[in-house]
């Protein structure tokens, strides 16, 4: 992990410094990889003999399907990190052209 990528980022416009904006897309990555990660576990629990592991539950059906809702709701939650990342980028760009935008106009009849 590269240091100090969980800094937050500044809201953009916002002169309160308490104001803070998590980015969502990198939560959701985390989680996806969380559940990815019990869904792996959850599938080797299911491929061991009970014989190995006496006092775990020896239903390997159980296993086989704990695993399978953890990939779909891992893969579920991958995409909605990819498409929350994707509109936040969309915002950004959108706010930077605005932005440049109003540069290139001047001041408006307002602020004169």
């Amino acid at each position: 992990m590269v240091a100090g990528s969980l800094r937050p980022v500044a809201k953009a416009g916002c002169t309160d410094t308490r104001a803070v904006n998590w980015p969502v897309a990198r939560n959701l990555y985390i989680l996806a990889g969380v559940l990815l990660l019990f869904a792996a576990i959850s599938f080797v629990m299911a491929m061991t003999s009970s014989r190995m592991q006496p006092a775990l539950p020896a239903n390997g059906t159980l296993w086989k399907t704990t695993a399978l809702f953890l990939t779909v709701g891992g893969l579920v939650v991958a995409l909605l990190g990819v498409m929350t990342a994707m509109f936040e980028q969309v915002d950004r760009r959108t706010e930077e052209r605005n932005m440049r935008r109003r540069g290139q106009r001047g001041p408006g009849p307002r602020d004169r």
